[in-house]
C-alpha cells in the first residue's frame, strides 16, 4: 500500500483530498496519540526500579509532545504554516512514514545494525539525486510583456533556425532547425534540405555568441538582404555557465531554391535581433516566409496571459525587493482557467512544473515579466533522503542512549560497587571534582554573558554614544540603527567594528625608552558621527584595512602590524591610486580573469573608499543662496548630486 500510494502523481503534488487547514488541526491534536502513548508507557514502568530509564525517557518525550500539542493549538492562526510550508511538511510526513515502513524492514534483516543501515541508505539515495537532476531536471524560462499571452517557455541555452508561414489566419505553421545542426553544417558544400522546409539552407559562418554593430565598408559581410544590410556579426566570447549571462548565437545562411539550386539571399541572422523582433521576411512564390534564429521554444497545451505585473523597491532605491506577477492560466486539456498571483518565494506549480517569478523589465511603454519554469521528477528525493537519515540517526541514538540508560540504573558504571550502591572512595571529593569546574565555569560564562548585554554607561556631561546607536536610518534601501550602519561599515573596511589607535609617540628617543601615548578604542557610532559631522578626526582613525605591499608602495607608506590606515595618510597618493584602478577597471570589462592580485586589491581598496565618500555625502544636505538669482541652477544641481547618489 505504501508503494502503491508513494508513486502516484497525486502523492506528490497534490494533498490527497484535504485542504492544509484540516491537514494542520490532524497535526496539532495527533501530536496528543503519540504524547498519551508515551504517559501510558511511562506509568507501566513508574513501579519498576529496574525500568527507570524507560519511565524518564518516555515522561520527557511525552511532555515534550504533549507541550507542543498544547502550543500549536492555543496558537491558532498565528502561528499556522503557510500554505507552501505545509506541502513541505505534508511530503515530509509522508517521507517519514516511508522511512518507519524501512526501519520495520531492516530490523527484520539486519537487528541492532538497522538504523546504521538505514542511515547510509539515505545518504546513498541523497547522493544518487545528482544523477537524477542531471537527467531529468530542466530549466526554461516564459517572457511575457502586460496584456500578451503565450503558451512557450524558451530555453536560453540553446538555439534554433526558424521558418515560419504566417498565411494561415487560424494558426502559424513553423519549421525549426535546432543549432547543433547548424553547426555541424557551417562551411559545409552540402545545404540543409528537408521536405518541411520551402528552401534548403546553407549556413556559410556560425557564430555562438555575438554582438550587433552596425554595418560599415571595412566588415567582411556576405549579407546581401534585409537586416544584415545595416548591421554585421561581432564574435564574443562564451559565456561560462557559472552566471546568468546568455549566449546570443548569430549566422550568415543562404537560402537556395530547391528545384535550381541557386542562392536566393544571403541573411544575417541573431538571437540577439530576434529577442528586439527584428526578424527579415523573404518571399517564395507566393508566400511569405519569416526567417528568424531565436531561443529554442518548447511549446505547451496550456497557455499565461499576463494580467499585471509589478516591481517593489526598497525605500529610497531602485533596487529590487519584489518582483510579482498576476497572470491567468488556461489549460482546456485539465480543464483549467484561473487567476493566480505569482510572487518571489511563493511560486506556481501546476502540471508537474514549477513556475518561479525570476525577472522584470520595462521596455518603453511595456512591462515585461520573466518566469522561470523548471521541471525536476526528483525534487522529493532530497526531502526522503533526509527523512530516512534522520529515523536511522534517532533510532541508533536512541538505542544507545536506552543502552547507556539501562547501565546506569543497573549500576554498571563508574562510581557504584557491585551491589549497586555508591563507592565509598568517592565521598565528597568525588562529588567536588566532578561538578565544582562545571559550576564554576557555567558562572563565569553566564557572567560574561550578562556584561555583554549590559548597557554602557555615560557620564552626564558625554555625549551617550550607545542611544545615538538607536536612531533609525535607511541604508541601501533598509532601515536599520545607526549603530548596525556603523559596525557594518567598518567591518568592511577594517574588519573590525571598533577602532584601535596605534600607540603615538613624541619622537623617536621616547619611543626607545618605551614612553607613549596610550592606545584607545573608538566605537563605531562615534566615528560615523565625526564623519557625518565633517570633523577631520574621522579622517585620521585607522579604519582602512591594507595587506597588500605592492598598494603600499603605490602610495607610499610603510607596514605596520595592525594593517590599518587613515584617509588622512591615503589622500597624499590618491591620484596615482584612481590612475591605477582606472586601468584595473578598464581591464576587469575585458579580461576579469587577467586580473593581477595587485589590480583586484586596488579594485578593493576603491571600493573602501568609495563607500566612506557614499557615506560621508548620505549625511550632507545640499545648501541654497536663496538670495542668488540661480537658484534653480543649485536645485538642479542639488538634485543631480541625489541621483548619482541612488545609482551608487
Amino acid at each position: 500500500a505504501m508503494i502503491e500510494f508513494g508513486t502516484t502523481r497525486e502523492a506528490v503534488y497534490e494533498t490527497a483530498g484535504l485542504d492544509w487547514s484540516t491537514y494542520w488541526n490532524l497535526l496539532c491534536y495527533g501530536l496528543l496519540v503519540p504524547a498519551i502513548g508515551c504517559g501510558v508507557a511511562a506509568s507501566y514502568q513508574a513501579n519498576d526500579k529496574s525500568k527507570r530509564a524507560e519511565f524518564y525517557t518516555y515522561s520527557v518525550i511525552g511532555l515534550i509532545l504533549l507541550g507542543t500539542s498544547s502550543f500549536l493549538i492555543a496558537g491558532g492562526e498565528s502561528v499556522r504554516l503557510n500554505n507552501s510550508a505545509m506541502r513541505i511538511l505534508w511530503q515530509l510526513i509522508q517521507a517519514t512514514v516511508a522511512g518507519g515502513v524501512l526501519l520495520g524492514g531492516c530490523l527484520l534483516l539486519f537487528k541492532k545494525r538497522a538504523g546504521i543501515v538505514l542511515l547510509h541508505a539515505g545518504v546513498l539515495l541523497l547522493m544518487s539525486n545528482e544523477i537524477v537532476v542531471y537527467s531529468l531536471h530542466d530549466e526554461a524560462n516564459m517572457v511575457i510583456s502586460e496584456g500578451e499571452t503565450t503558451n512557450f517557455v524558451r530555453d536560453i541555452r540553446s538555439s534554433e533556425l526558424a521558418v515560419i508561414d504566417h498565411s494561415d489566419p487560424k494558426e502559424d505553421q513553423q519549421t525549426v532547425v535546432p543549432d547543433k545542426l547548424l553547426v555541424k553544417n557551417a562551411d559545409a558544400e552540402t545545404p540543409i534540405s528537408s521536405e518541411q522546409l520551402p528552401f534548403d539552407i546553407k549556413v556559410r559562418e556560425f557564430v555562438k555568441n555575438a554582438d550587433l554593430k552596425p554595418r560599415t565598408k571595412e566588415d567582411v559581410n556576405p549579407a546581401d538582404f534585409g537586416f544584415g544590410l545595416t548591421h554585421t556579426i561581432e564574435p564574443m566570447k562564451p559565456s561560462s555557465g557559472m552566471d546568468s549571462s546568455a549566449d546570443y548565437a548569430g549566422a550568415y545562411i543562404d537560402l537556395i531554391d530547391k528545384k535550381s539550386g541557386k542562392k536566393i539571399h544571403t541573411l544575417l541572422v541573431s538571437a540577439l535581433a530576434s529577442q528586439v523582433d527584428r526578424r527579415d521576411t523573404v518571399k517564395i512564390g507566393d508566400k511569405e516566409y519569416e526567417v528568424a534564429l531565436r531561443f529554442k521554444r518548447n511549446y505547451k497545451p496550456y497557455s499565461i496571459h499576463l494580467i499585471d505585473v509589478r516591481k517593489d523597491d526598497y525605500i529610497g532605491t531602485s533596487t529590487p525587493m519584489n518582483y510579482s506577477s498576476e497572470i491567468r492560466l488556461v489549460d482546456k486539456t485539465r480543464n483549467e482557467d484561473r487567476h493566480i498571483k505569482i510572487w518571489m518565494n511563493n511560486p506556481l506549480r501546476f502540471a508537474g512544473e514549477t513556475f518561479y517569478q525570476s525577472g522584470y523589465q520595462k521596455l518603453g511603454d511595456k512591462e515585461v515579466t520573466t518566469l522561470q519554469v523548471v521541471t525536476n521528477e526528483g525534487w522529493m528525493i532530497p526531502y526522503v533522503a533526509c527523512m530516512i537519515v534522520a529515523i536511522g540517526m534517532l533510532y541508533q541514538f536512541a538505542l544507545t542512549l536506552l543502552r547507556f540508560l539501562n547501565r546506569y540504573a543497573s549500576g554498571r558504571l563508574s562510581g557504584m560497587n557491585e551491589s549497586g550502591e555508591e563507592d565509598e572512595h568517592l565521598g565528597s571529593t568525588g562529588y567536588v571534582t566532578n561538578y565544582v569546574p562545571a559550576v564554576v565555569l557555567m558562572v563565569l560564562c553566564g557572567y560574561w554573558l550578562v556584561s555583554l548585554s549590559k548597557v554602557p554607561d555615560s557620564a552626564a556631561d558625554e555625549f551617550n554614544y550607545y542611544e545615538f546607536g538607536k536612531i533609525p536610518v535607511v541604508y541601501d534601501g533598509r532601515i536599520k540603527p545607526i549603530d548596525t550602519l556603523a559596525r557594518n561599515t567598518l567591518r568592511i573596511l577594517s574588519s573590525r567594528e571598533t577602532i584601535r589607535t596605534e600607540p603615538e609617540y613624541a619622537d623617536s628617543e621616547e619611543k626607545s625608552e618605551g614612553e607613549s601615548k596610550e592606545a584607545e578604542t573608538i566605537l563605531g557610532t562615534q566615528w560615523l558621527l565625526e564623519l557625518a559631522s565633517g570633523s577631520q578626526k574621522a579622517f585620521e582613525r585607522p579604519v582602512i584595512r591594507i595587506d597588500n605591499d605592492e598598494i603600499l608602495s603605490t602610495l607610499e607608506l610603510d607596514r605596520r602590524k595592525s594593517h590599518r590606515f587613515s584617509l588622512e595618510e591615503i589622500q597624499p597618493n590618491i591620484q596615482e591610486l584612481a590612475k591605477a584602478a582606472g586601468e584595473a577597471r578598464e581591464l576587469k570589462e575585458k579580461s576579469p580573469e587577467s586580473l593581477s592580485i595587485y589590480q583586484r586589491k586596488l579594485l578593493d581598496l576603491e571600493g573602501k573608499i568609495g563607500r566612506v565618500d557614499l557615506v560621508t555625502r548620505s549625511f550632507v544636505s545640499p545648501s541654497f543662496d536663496l538670495s542668488s538669482d540661480k537658484v534653480t541652477e543649485q536645485f538642479m544641481f542639488a538634485l543631480s548630486e541625489a541621483k548619482q547618489l541612488d545609482a551608487r
